[in-house]
């Protein structure tokens, strides 16, 4: 099986057809539901795509096994992605910041495929922000979701093993 990838190049092109960002900030400063789908259908649209060499015998059925390198590729794709968004939802950031100076603080975040796809932005608090603090208010995340296990009970175990004495072990 192989794995074929969109270049950043192509994943930029699908989230700005024509050059035109198809991202737009609300009065709430936040993404408009259109948007939020036109990410996900760009999303859609670009997901690698895998070739299955398949045997003449297969009968109709069909069972394959993912295997480390394609989830790679998933993660790639993911990584890719999010940095194209990035690259197109940054400007329009700046450009709705300069132009409202009430805004202290943003969150564009898109769900796409049950993983999230954020960035986010704090206005420097200083009198006179410096280029590094102006590019230092915005951040950029990627997250899938967790167990709930692992928000719950493991950290609050993980919490309590530091006050347990040996004698409670």
């Amino acid at each position: 099986m192989t794995v074929k990838l969109h270049s950043l190049k192509d994943l930029v092109a699908a989230l700005s057809p024509e050059g035109e960002s198809i991202i737009t900030i609300n009065e709430s400063n936040g993404l408009e539901g259109a948007v939020k789908d036109r990410v996900n259908e760009a999303y859609a649209a670009t997901l690698p795509t895998l070739t299955l060499d398949v045997p003449e015998d297969h009968k109709g059925k069909l069972s394959y096994q993912v295997t480390p390198t394609d989830m790679d590729g998933f993660r790639k794709h993911d990584a890719n992605f999010g940095e194209a968004l990035g690259s197109i939802v940054a400007p329009v950031i700046a450009q709705h910041v300069k132009d409202n100076a009430d805004v202290a603080q943003m969150d564009l975040t898109v769900n796409v495929g049950n993983a999230d796809f954020s960035t986010v932005f704090a206005r420097p608090t200083g009198e006179t922000p410096t280029e590094k603090e102006w590019a230092s208010s915005i951040g950029f995340g990627y997250s899938t979701p967790k167990m709930k296990s692992l928000e719950g009970k493991v950290r609050k175990d993980f919490g309590k093993s530091f006050f347990e004495t040996e004698d409670e072990e």
